[in-house]
């Protein structure tokens, strides 16, 4: 019966084991799940210190794995169980030595001679076995507390590792994350990077997939930042970024994700919206924000302009064109003018393919056979003698047969043919001057062409022409260099500067399409020139404006009146392109306009038609 209830015990107790154990296991769990409810509290500190942490944690758990003495946890476990359920010799040895000197005497004679011991040796034998029982179980519970003990240290320990290699490998993950954030985030403005609106753009399809609505891009792109570089340094035009990325952060809905692609590019999406027009509105709202003054420093001031192009889809599948199509209709925004918005359209994409046409026949070009150019006269308001010829050029591609200027000179700017293409001009020009001086009465006419920016920005043009010059003989005050107001306000600092040596060499210099930008006439006057010519937009818009109000076009204008005012000021002449009609020539003309020029005048022709009709009417230059 004792051996039946020491089997009892040991059965208890093992389950005791057992249930300590889960209920250990159990709180190393709740104790991990409340550091992980600690992750948040931590991830500023994650970045530095996530590698030492993840190193501590596998140290310790390799520690814990090699000494704990997982063996004699297991034999210490079997001994607190079965001890009293074994042979009885065996308990014998949880006597002291004198009463396990006698049990063992006793037991000997017993085994020998079942009846060699009397009734008082059996019962001093059955006590000293009820005294072995009692120390064995004293053993056994010492054991079972030993056994307990490092049952706890053992779990303790792993919670600590599995709390330290959680915390490793959290922080590892917040390592990730904070490396994941810098590689997506802009380092200049702070704005998410073009990585990340790849990701954006994939979660707003993900959007559409599950709930419906449309996805809405919007590129923007400032006018004119490269001159803010030029003029005033990259660290202004950092300084300039800054505040715009500022203002667009204020500007934006709290489902939009704003993002700086590169440059002076952005770009937004716009997740849940239901049509173009909110779309559109949303483009509005970040143009209108960038309507203020910069103060780049105390009392320096830049205006922003920007071009937004708009494009919205509904398809999850059409996200990566949705990107193309914002881009195109950015593009189609600035070629517009600049600070403006487009929404795409489908006519877009005619153009982008027509523009890969241009731009590939540009580079397949033989320009001495398929480039000309045409004269076109600019005279005297008044008795029509000639103040220059404008040489324009003209293109008849064999692939894509005749190509307006307007096309061409914009795709060859862009892909770089703009530096051959000028150059054959001028060089053209100074030679048409120089077959021109070979007859007496033809000595005296003067050439205009057009620059681009592009081209004031190369100082080895400026330096072609002037050797080009030199050794043709020809005289460099009859040549023209026609600038647009754009590209000095653009590049202001590097135009001036080219100028000036074009100016010092001798050659004249005109500001071309006055009034189709920016029109700032003071900042103009940085620059030398010696003819402000006036855009045929601002000739039509204010004749225009003089119509709705009433007005009879004929007479005067007072702003065409102010612009010749100051012209006359600086001393220089006053062009009007785009002259068509007789009343614009005589409103022209009492506003104070010196010349015009415009099929009213005479339509572009040959150098030999030039000379018949005009030749004879030359102004001395």
């Amino acid at each position: 019966m004792n051996s039946d209830s020491n089997r009892t015990t040991g059965s208890t107790r093992g389950w005791t084991i057992f249930a300590v154990t889960v209920v250990l296991v159990l709180a190393a769990s709740v104790s991990l799940s409340i550091l992980q409810s600690l992750e948040a509290l931590e991830e500023r500190r994650a970045q530095s210190e996530a590698g030492e942490f993840r190193l501590a944690a596998h140290t310790l758990e390799a520690d814990v794995m090699t000494s704990t003495p997982a063996h004699h946890l297991g034999h210490d476990l079997d001994w607190a169980q079965d001890t009293l359920a074994r042979d009885p010799s065996v308990a014998i040895h949880a006597l002291e030595e004198p009463d396990r000197r006698e049990t063992r005497e006793l037991l000997e004679r017993l085994t020998d001679d079942h009846h060699g011991l009397g009734f008082e040796q059996l019962d001093r034998l059955v006590d000293l076995f009820a005294e072995a029982a009692e120390s064995s179980g004293e053993a056994a519970d010492a054991a079972e507390r030993s056994a307990i003990q490092m049952l706890g240290v053992a779990a303790i320990a792993a919670a600590i590792a599995g709390a330290l290699l959680l915390n490793g490998r959290r922080r590892e993950r917040l390592l990730h994350a904070s490396l994941r954030r810098q590689a997506e985030t802009d380092e200049l403005t702070e704005l998410p990077n073009r990585r990340h609106l790849e990701r954006a753009l994939r979660d707003a399809g993900e959007r559409m997939r599950l709930e419906g609505g449309s996805t809405g891009l919007l590129y923007l792109d400032l006018d004119g930042f490269k001159g803010v570089n030029d003029s005033r340094g990259h660290d202004a035009g950092d300084s300039l970024l800054t505040l715009v990325a500022d203002r667009l952060r204020r500007a934006r809905g709290a489902k939009e994700t704003l993002v700086r692609i590169g440059g002076d590019e952005f770009a937004v999406v716009l997740v849940g919206i239901t049509d173009e027009a909110e779309a559109r509105a949303a483009a509005h709202r970040y143009l209108e924000i960038l309507d203020r003054p910069c103060e780049l420093s105390p009392h320096q001031f830049e205006t922003m302009r920007a071009s937004i192009g708009v494009a919205v889809t509904s398809d999850p599948s059409s996200l990566d064109e949705l990107r193309r199509e914002a881009d195109l209709a950015m593009y189609s925004a600035k070629v517009r003018g600049g600070h403006g918005i487009a929404l795409f359209d489908p006519s877009m994409r005619e153009a982008a393919e027509l523009q890969s046409d241009l731009t590939r026949a540009l580079r397949a070009a033989r320009i001495d056979e398929e480039f000309h150019l045409v004269y076109q006269p600019v005279v005297n308001i008044h008795d029509d003698s000639v103040l220059f010829a404008e040489a324009l050029l003209r293109w008849t591609s064999p692939e894509l047969g005749a190509v307006p200027p307007m096309d061409f000179i914009p795709i060859a700017e862009q892909c770089g043919e703009i530096h051959k293409l000028g150059a054959w001009v001028a060089h053209n020009v100074i030679d048409q001057l120089a077959v021109w001086s070979t007859d007496s009465e033809l000595t005296e006419i003067c050439i205009s062409c057009n620059v681009s920016v592009l081209q004031l920005a190369d100082t080895e043009f400026v330096d072609s022409v002037i050797q080009h010059l030199r050794r043709s003989g020809v005289d460099p005050a009859r040549l023209t260099i026609e600038v647009t107001e754009s590209a000095i306000l653009e590049r202001s600092e590097a135009a001036v500067e080219q100028l000036v040596r074009l100016r010092d060499a001798g050659v004249k210099i005109a500001i071309d399409d006055f009034g189709s930008g920016y029109s700032n006439l003071g900042q103009l006057l940085r620059a030398p020139f010696d003819v402000l010519k006036i855009d045929r937009a601002l000739l039509l818009e204010l004749s225009a404006m003089r119509q709705a109000m009433g007005g009879d076009p004929a007479m005067p204008c007072d702003i065409m009146s102010a612009i010749t005012s100051i012209a006359r000021t600086v001393g220089t002449d006053v062009v009007c392109e785009g002259v068509e009609t007789e009343i614009q020539r005589t409103s022209l003309a009492a506003s104070g306009v010196t010349h015009v020029q415009g099929w009213l005048i005479g339509k572009p022709t040959s150098p030999a038609e030039f000379i018949r009709v005009f030749g004879r009417k030359v102004i001395a230059a």
